[in-house]
C-alpha cells in the first residue's frame, strides 16, 4: 500500500510537471508566431528601402549595367537582366560578389539610418575586389569613394593583396611579414 502511494505522489508530480511544459510549449509557440508576423511586417518595411538602395548601388558599381533589384520578405536578391529578374545563382562569381557587396552596404545604410546616426563610423572590407576585373575594381573604388565623401560613412578600410590598385587608393597601409622582426607596417 506504502508503494502504491509513493507512486500515485510520483504520478501526481509528474502530472503537475507536463502540465508546466505544456504551457510552456503553448507560450513558444505562439511566441514563435507573433515573431514570424513581426518578421514578416519589417521585411515588408525594409526590403522596399533595401531593393532601391542596392539597385543605386549597383548603377555605381557595374556602369549602369545592373540597376534594378527585387529583394524578397526573406531578403534574397533577384537581379534584372535584360527584363528579366534572375536569380543570384545566374550570374558570375564576380558579379554575385559585386550585388553582395551593393547589398551588404545598403543594409548597412539602412541600419545607420534606424539609428538616426551621423554617421555609420568605418565600413571594412576585406578582398571585395579579387573577383573583379579591372574596370569593376575602378567602378567600385569610384563608387566608395563617392559613398565616403557624400553619404554617412566615416572610414573605409579595405583590405587586399592586389598591388595594381595601390595608386588608386588616397591612403595604403603596407603590411608585410618580416622574416626576423614579424609583421611590419609600411
Amino acid at each position: 500500500l506504502r508503494g502504491l502511494k509513493i507512486n500515485l505522489e510520483d504520478c501526481i508530480k509528474k502530472k503537475s510537471e507536463i502540465k508546466k511544459d505544456e504551457r510552456r510549449l503553448f507560450l513558444l509557440i505562439t511566441l514563435e508566431e507573433r515573431l514570424k508576423i513581426f518578421r514578416n511586417t519589417i521585411a515588408g518595411k525594409i526590403a522596399p528601402i533595401l531593393q532601391n538602395r542596392t539597385g543605386e548601388r549597383l548603377n555605381q558599381i557595374t556602369n549602369s549595367k545592373y540597376n534594378l533589384v527585387h529583394i524578397d520578405g526573406s531578403y534574397n536578391i533577384q537581379i534584372m537582366h535584360e527584363g528579366e529578374l534572375l536569380p543570384l545563382e545566374r550570374f558570375s562569381g564576380g558579379e554575385k560578389d559585386a550585388f553582395n557587396l551593393a547589398f551588404r552596404l545598403s543594409i548597412s545604410d539602412v541600419i545607420t539610418d534606424m539609428q538616426d546616426a551621423e554617421k555609420m563610423g568605418i565600413v571594412v572590407l576585406d578582398e571585395v575586389l579579387g573577383s573583379q576585373d579591372a574596370d569593376r575594381q575602378r567602378s567600385i573604388l569610384q563608387s566608395l569613394d563617392k559613398l565616403s565623401s557624400s553619404r554617412n560613412i566615416g572610414q573605409i578600410i579595405m583590405v587586399t593583396h592586389i598591388e595594381s590598385i595601390k595608386n588608386q587608393l588616397k591612403h595604403v597601409w603596407d603590411v608585410n611579414l618580416h622574416s626576423e622582426k614579424g609583421t611590419q607596417l609600411n
